[in-house]
């Protein structure tokens, strides 16, 4: 009898990637799953110098950040206890998309899922795209979330002609 799927979840807190976990909660779910929840602090885009920040003012200002960061992954394992799904989180620091990867190839996941946030390609190709990032480095199946209600073709032309 096989152990169960290993599934990697990504998480922010956005409504895009608590999207990509009500995704696998009502398209993936089976028995015996668990759960990765990743949720990565980019400790290098937080905090670029500002050439008048003091060091007090910067470290006051990373440790509220760890903290929120903390607490957001208190919540996410809230989020599995509430579903009833088996699993843990890992609240790591570093490249969201990096980390992601890398659990999904420490844990032996079977599948990554994760959220977008639809940026246009300008600003992904400028910012880079962490699900980008995720598809093109995996060596395993890869869900990309969109939420129709956050993109929704029809609307933005509406929006544009109004």
């Amino acid at each position: 009898m096989e152990d169960g799927r290993t599934i990697i979840v990504a998480l922010d807190g956005s409504h895009h990637s608590d999207y990509a976990f009500d995704w696998y909660l009502n398209n993936s779910k089976k028995d015996g799953d668990n759960v990765v929840i990743v949720t990565c602090f980019d400790k290098h885009h937080a905090h670029h110098g500002h050439g008048s920040d003091d060091v007090h003012e910067v470290t006051t200002k990373l440790q509220t950040d760890l903290d929120t960061h903390k607490s957001q992954a208190d919540s996410f394992k809230e989020k599995l206890r509430k579903a009833g799904v088996k699993g843990d989180v890992v609240a790591s620091a570093g490249k969201p998309g990096e980390v992601v990867v890398h659990v999904a190839s420490e844990r032996n996941a079977s599948m990554i899922i994760c959220g977008t946030r639809g940026h246009g390609a300008i600003r992904r190709t400028l910012m880079g795209s962490i699900s980008n990032y995720i598809v093109h480095h995996s060596t395993i199946p890869v869900v990309v979330c969109r939420n129709k209600a956050h993109h929704d073709p029809a609307n933005e032309h509406h929006n544009k002609h109004h």
